[in-house]
């Protein structure tokens, strides 16, 4: 499965990568985490606990800069305000809108196939959270296939 590159959030520097593949190395679908609520996601997704006790750990009011930065499209500049409580959630729903936004943006990816506008996010699957300094994350994506 191909990892969707992203580059670096400007002025960030990388903090940690919290992985969230479960034993047989798959990732978790994106459609599946904005479906789910958010008291449910721990016993659906064993493999998110990490990254769940990681911002929960954060104050409650605590709020997070969520960027995409999916290569050929950092000019977007997409980024969303999450808070601790609902952030994995919110960070599959934020890809949701980027993926609807980007229609309407002519970026210039690395290949034909990395064009975020064929895809929508039940073709996303979440593989590690990617944490940087300042409150900033990713979501570190592949292709499901």
């Amino acid at each position: 499965m191909l990892v969707v590159p992203q580059s670096r959030p400007a002025g960030a520097s990388p903090f940690g990568r919290i992985p969230t593949v479960d034993n047989s190395g798959r990732g978790i679908p994106m459609a599946a985490l904005a479906g789910t609520p958010d008291g449910m996601l721990r016993a659906k997704f064993p493999a998110i606990a990490q990254a769940l006790d990681h911002f929960s750990k954060a104050a409650s009011g605590s709020r997070f800069s969520f960027k995409i930065t999916w290569a050929g499209y950092e000019a977007m500049n997409f980024s969303e305000e999450l808070t601790g409580t609902g952030l994995v959630k919110g960070m599959a729903l934020a890809f949701d809108r980027f993926l609807r936004e980007a229609t309407s943006f002519a970026g210039k990816p690395p290949a034909a196939n990395l064009r975020p506008q064929q895809y929508r996010l039940h073709d996303l699957m979440l593989i590690a959270i990617v944490t940087f300094s300042g409150n900033v994350f990713q979501a570190e994506v592949q292709l499901a296939g």
